[in-house]
């Protein structure tokens, strides 16, 4: 939420002292039962007023370094202009049966498709090499970023625990 309010990314580097007094609920509180050690929230603006959090965690204190914070700042940043981009032209977000590759490829049905919106073939990976799961509507605005954690599987706990930007 800190970052989000801000409207900058926030890396934190040691999610233990900085969620110790926080409620358990919260997400940093969360990572940290988990056993992340640091994490990188980066903020995604939509041109609707909705806002969502990418959240990357890692096990490692002090995983994200500067350089980090600026390429993942600047995906996400890419990621909710293409979706952006997309809704203005359509009249819509893709939708969750669409999924991300709806700003490579244009879905059946879609009016006024003129993609693509991502330059590349393909829609990054997450951080373990799996694609993210996208939803629309989103559980707090107009579409969720989704990571099934390692194993790329629902659920989970540690490195498996799936992390939503409404998270």
């Amino acid at each position: 939420e800190a970052a989000l309010a801000q409207g900058k990314a926030l890396a934190i580097d040691d999610l233990g002292a900085f969620s110790g007094d926080k409620h358990p609920a919260l997400l940093s509180a969360r990572l940290a039962h988990d056993g992340k050690r640091s994490a990188l929230f980066v903020p995604l603006r939509h041109g609707s007023g909705s806002e969502a959090l990418l959240v990357f965690a890692s096990s490692q204190g002090g995983a994200y370094t500067p350089e980090h914070v600026e390429f993942l700042t600047n995906l996400a940043g890419q990621i909710g202009q293409a979706l952006d981009l997309y809704k203005l032209e359509t009249g819509r977000y893709p939708s969750s049966s669409d999924g991300l590759q709806a700003l490579v490829t244009a879905p059946g049905g879609a009016a006024n498709w003129n993609g693509p919106y991502w330059k590349k073939s393909q829609i990054p990976k997450d951080p373990w090499g799996n694609d993210y799961r996208y939803t629309s509507p989103g559980q707090k605005g107009a579409y969720d970023i989704l990571s099934l954690g390692a194993d790329g599987k629902e659920g989970g706990e540690g490195e498996n625990k799936d992390v939503a930007s409404s998270d």
